[in-house]
């Protein structure tokens, strides 16, 4: 599994540098840096963030580098070292890992990250595919890790059932 692991953290990061690379190299040539895919619902517009989430924390670029070095031992410690609680939980969490890596190369390399997704139907901030892996991975991890502890106490709900009817029967 952890090759599986590896393979998305590697193809996350990929899909999210060859899609930054494009925005860098044709949409900061645009007129205005934009180019509407769907006229005031969808554009790819290229932008520079030097925030997170929101253009939030704009300049902590000490802060995201702290962050994503402790996010990135933890998580390189639970897929490759004790293992995840189940293959859904590893693969979101690598999914996290991949999307991380990718927003930490743009900081450290340009001092900014590349955005370019632009969905202004709801006037939604710009995003990348680091960011749709991260929120897209917690949600993976999240939904995963629900569904293995469910499993979990209806297997121990079993083995109590079991351990009773045993104890009936003498």
């Amino acid at each position: 599994m952890k090759k599986w692991y590896a393979a998305i953290i590697l193809v996350s990061l990929a899909m999210d540098r060859l899609s930054k690379q494009w925005a860098q190299k044709v949409l900061a040539l645009e007129p205005q840096g934009t180019r509407a895919l769907w006229q005031d619902v969808f554009h790819l517009t290229y932008v520079e963030n030097r925030g997170a989430a929101f253009g939030l924390l704009q300049g902590q670029r000490i802060l995201f580098f702290v962050v994503t070095v402790a996010l990135t031992l933890f998580l390189v410690w639970v897929l490759f070292v004790r293992k995840p609680g189940g293959k859904g939980v590893g693969v979101g969490m690598a999914m996290v890992l991949g999307g991380a890596w990718g927003n930490f190369y743009d900081r450290m390399i340009y001092g900014y990250v590349v955005d370019l997704f632009d969905f202004r139907l709801i006037q939604f901030p710009v995003f990348n595919v680091a960011d749709i892996m991260i929120c897209a991975g917690v949600g993976v991890w999240i939904l995963f890790y629900l569904l293995e502890d469910v499993q979990r106490s209806r297997t121990q709900k079993a083995q109590q059932e079991a351990a009773g009817a045993q104890d009936e029967a003498k």
